[in-house]
């Protein structure tokens, strides 16, 4: 143990059992860390479960470390065929997840967007042509802490796996599989920017929201493009996928109430609705699937629609 030390959270989502670490992993406890497994040795597997079980979600580095914690990553990444599909959905949901923290803790920044990339370029490759990935990524226990804010960055590993894997179904190419990504992880990052109260309206059905509410509401597309409009390293699809993750076929979404979208800004309208009325709003994947097919219809292209019906049927298991 030492105070002297400048420690660094990561995920525990991010560390495979029964692998030997390159670097020392610290435990939090009251307000110190403390030395939970030395460089070179293993976290046994029914570890790694207890600790999550405990709901703790992060553990420590030191800030020296970093480096070789990055390694560590690439290096279980690069060789993701060698993992089972639960561990390739908690390695790869845990690098978005933190990938989703950096942005909420600082959207404008480069080193944040950067992040977001490779987070989604990480997802591309792990969940390609494997459905059980997807699956355990978007049945794992993301709610964090509890708070709105970590329900926030699970809706958007959420939205980012899924529209990912979706677009995949509809053959879209692989750079247009990365703008989704980027664009999921930061499409409702508005919300880090809106007052407290406003915040709240995030995990509300628009439909009960008071006419003030819907306009504050139909703020956040708007605000998040702002961000990031004038930074030469953001990507000009990405920005339209963020101002367009709200808007409907029919001319019934905002901020602008358009009447058409490419098919990569309807895929990734449709995920974020998908996984805001799951994650945000309570409901189970079944409701909103059969939902989706009674009161979205002209919402979004009936074509799209049943094939996101199969789609998610198929990764569910759904009879």
């Amino acid at each position: 143990m030492s105070d002297s030390k400048s420690f660094v959270p990561i995920q525990l989502s991010t560390l495979v059992g029964d692998l030997a670490l390159m670097f020392d992993v610290y435990i939090k406890v009251d307000d110190r860390c403390l030395l939970y497994v030395r460089s070179g040795d293993e976290i046994e597997t029914h570890r790694l479960k207890a600790l999550k079980k405990k709901k703790v979600r992060k553990l420590f580095i030191t800030g020296q470390d970093e480096t070789k914690y990055q390694e560590f990553l690439d290096s279980l990444l690069l060789n993701s065929d060698k993992l089972n599909s639960e561990q390739k959905g908690s390695l790869a949901s845990g690098v978005a997840e933190s990938a989703s923290e950096e942005i909420y803790k600082n959207p404008q920044s480069q080193a944040a967007y950067s992040t977001a990339e490779k987070a989604a370029n990480n997802l591309i490759d792990i969940m390609s042509q494997n459905q059980d990935v997807l699956l355990s990524i978007l049945n794992r226990d993301g709610s964090g802490d509890g708070t709105q804010t970590s329900l926030m960055h699970s809706h958007a590993v959420n939205v980012c796996s899924l529209a990912i894997s979706f677009g995949e179904e509809l053959k879209f190419s692989r750079d247009q599989l990365g703008t989704l990504g980027i664009a999921s992880l930061f499409h409702d990052v508005g919300y880090a920017m809106m007052k407290e109260g406003d915040q709240a309206l995030f995990f509300k059905d628009f439909k009960s929201m008071t006419p003030a509410e819907q306009i504050s509401y139909k703020q956040h597309p708007v605000i998040g493009v702002e961000a990031l409009q004038d930074k030469p390293f953001a990507n000009a699809t990405v920005l339209g996928l963020i101002a367009t993750h709200e808007e409907r076929m029919n001319g019934t979404g905002f901020p602008k109430g358009i009447n058409n979208m490419s098919p990569v800004q309807e895929c990734h309208a449709l995920c974020c609705l998908y996984d805001r009325q799951v994650t945000c709003l309570g409901q189970t994947p079944e409701t909103v699937i059969n939902d989706l097919m009674i009161n979205h219809i002209g919402a979004f292209n009936l074509e799209v629609l049943k094939k996101f019906k199969a789609f998610m049927k198929n990764v569910y298991k759904l009879g």
